[in-house]
């Protein structure tokens, strides 16, 4: 099967409403695929080239990731800066340093819902530094939101200025991701996601989802609130498999740090910012996926997963939490993706 029939099929038995994707090497676009429908409610309308995805997680990547790393890269912070370098009142954290942060090994929680906790979101951070530990900080992996909310406000504390400005200073700009952004023109095409609270007919489009970077607003959030397209998300996996077999925005040895297991002694396996498939992940991997290949996923519909043992990286955005995230179909098909788009011969 290939990558047209498989998500043709997705679309016909629902377990989307609609989907853009391609699979790429470096330098070329080996598939691609624009199908199905950005919304259903209030009426049907297709999936268009340049139709804007609210990326969810993926912006843990997109934005505070690499973030970092150009930060590193041009000696702006340390990867054993501390939590309580920025914070004071940092509690058990205090120690935890930005790789803790970037590998979720820092000892925070999953998720909290911060917009039903805090009176507004000055008191977010106070908020989650307060939380009592999820496990001994530096000592486990726990994916975490919460987090990455602490990386970006970090991050926007050492280079005076928001997330959104900071990525497309350090990145966006320079490899030409013009449609990323925290905050999209609302005349856009965009991907609806979920019906909102009590409504039968509004859903979130052009609206981030995710209910804590949304209590964030008009500030920028680490865990969530990029919306980008399927061509910018092409440039943005060109652009590593490209920095891999020629460094110029990272070191060699930055770039290592995607992929590189950093937790060998937690049951997955985690690189700054994405996974690893090493331990834990074969399940969103596939089985034709290297074991150097790495990637990440956003709740809303959205991965990428990249194989620089093999020059491909496979792109899957979708609205499949439109109009109800209780469609959790998709969740089991992202291994079948990365199986056809992986199955290929390696390129000479």
């Amino acid at each position: 099967m290939n990558i047209k029939s498989f998500l043709d099929d997705l679309i016909e038995n629902e377990t989307v409403p609609g989907a853009c994707a391609a699979v790429i090497s470096h330098d070329a676009i080996l598939a691609s695929y624009i199908g199905g429908c950005r919304s259903l409610i209030p009426q049907k309308r297709p999936m268009e080239e340049n139709t804007l995805f609210d990326m969810a997680s993926l912006t843990k990547i997109l934005s505070p990731t690499m973030i970092a790393l150009r930060m590193h890269h041009l000696k702006e912070l340390t990867f054993e800066e501390k939590i309580s370098d920025f914070f004071q009142q940092s509690g058990p954290y205090a120690e935890m340093d930005i790789k803790n942060l970037l590998t979720h090994s820092a000892g925070f929680m999953a998720e909290a819902p911060l917009w039903k906790i805090c009176k507004d979101n000055s008191e977010v951070v106070k908020t989650i530094l307060s939380f009592t530990p999820a496990y001994e900080p530096g000592k486990n992996v726990v994916y975490s939101c919460l987090g990455f909310i602490i990386l970006g406000k970090i991050l926007e504390i050492i280079g005076s200025a928001s997330l959104d400005e900071l990525a497309k200073e350090l990145l966006w700009k320079s490899i030409g991701m013009e449609d990323t952004t925290y905050f999209p023109d609302e005349k856009r095409n965009f991907a609806s996601t979920e019906l909102k609270e009590n409504s039968s007919v509004e859903c979130w489009t052009g609206t981030v989802h995710d209910e804590n970077a949304r209590f964030i607003r008009p500030g920028c959030s680490g865990n969530a609130g990029v919306f980008s397209s399927l061509g910018d998300m092409i440039k943005f996996c060109r652009m590593i498999l490209m920095e891999i077999k020629e460094p110029c925005l990272f070191t060699k040895e930055e770039l290592m740090l995607l992929n590189k297991d950093s937790t060998p002694w937690a049951a997955t396996s985690r690189g700054f910012g994405f996974m690893v498939n090493v331990r834990g992940f074969s399940d969103i991997a596939g089985e034709k996926a290297s074991s150097s290949s790495f990637g990440h996923t956003g709740f809303t519909g959205t991965s990428i997963w990249l194989d620089p043992q093999k020059d491909r990286a496979a792109i899957l955005l979708s609205n499949r939490v439109h109009p109800s995230r209780s469609n959790t179909l998709l969740l089991n098909e992202r291994k079948n993706f990365h199986d056809i788009a992986f199955s290929t011969e390696d390129k000479e």
